[in-house]
């Protein structure tokens, strides 16, 4: 089992010292006016594993208030501490319409108790998104069938576990920590999500040849893309 901080506090502390930047790459048309915004997957995508590896979950779901809808959420630690809050919305009108307010409240809420927020993209960062995103559909096609059909979750913390152990998960590391991950799987990294099944393995077998707890490890000390990659690691995943 993975070490979890100990209580809520604890680890809402470190997540909101890990918080990525996520920005407003999508664009919303009223008909007078138009403006961006930050979809819940992108929200979701980059902010959800960062909360798994600290112990923490969000649901959320339709409710009433009184007579009103409302949408209640709850923001949980595995201790069993837990925040909940309701938010009250408008009438929908539409099936549709109470679609997008639950979309709408879930990304809000999300955003709001854990306390991440969305940044205005340029071109050229959505262009950048948009090859990167490409690239990952692309890795995910070219991965052989037997990492497809490997159990993911557990290779991924099995690679978390590593990296707390050579001391590259502090958040001053966390650069250079990419740099490095980068230098293994041989393309640059801008999150370990962005990681394949079989990159994930890689970087795991690369971070098991280094001694425990030596963050000022050079970086050359890494096992490079030449050197072939351990499949194994030591729970088994």
């Amino acid at each position: 089992m993975p070490e979890y901080p100990a209580s809520l506090a604890e680890a809402m502390a470190i997540l909101q010292t890990r918080l990525p930047k996520v920005y407003k790459s999508k664009t919303a048309n009223t008909g007078s006016y138009s403006y961006k915004y930050a979809d819940l997957e992108d929200c979701e995508i980059e902010l959800l594993p960062l909360m798994g590896e600290l112990g923490l979950s969000f649901l959320g779901k339709p409710s009433h208030f009184g007579d009103k809808p409302s949408f209640k959420y709850t923001l949980l630690h595995i201790s069993g501490e837990r925040e909940d809050d309701e938010m009250l919305i408008p009438q929908p009108r539409t099936p549709q319409d109470a679609g997008s307010w639950i979309t709408y409240c879930r990304r809000y809420c999300l955003c709001a108790v854990t306390g991440l927020v969305t940044d205005e993209d340029d071109d050229g960062q959505i262009a950048a998104r948009a090859q990167a995103k490409q690239e990952r559909a692309e890795r995910a096609k070219a991965t052989p069938a037997q990492s497809r059909t490997a159990d993911p979750e557990r290779a991924r913390r099995a690679m978390m576990a590593e990296f707390t152990r050579t001391g590259f998960n502090a958040p001053d590391k966390h650069d250079e920590m990419l740099e490095r991950v980068g230098k293994v799987i041989g393309r640059t990294v801008t999150s370990r999500n962005d990681l394949t099944a079989d990159e994930v393995v890689k970087v795991t077998a690369a971070l098991k040849r280094l001694p425990d707890a030596k963050p000022a490890a050079d970086v050359d000390g890494w096992p490079d893309t030449a050197q072939p990659a351990d499949s194994g690691d030591r729970d088994g995943a």
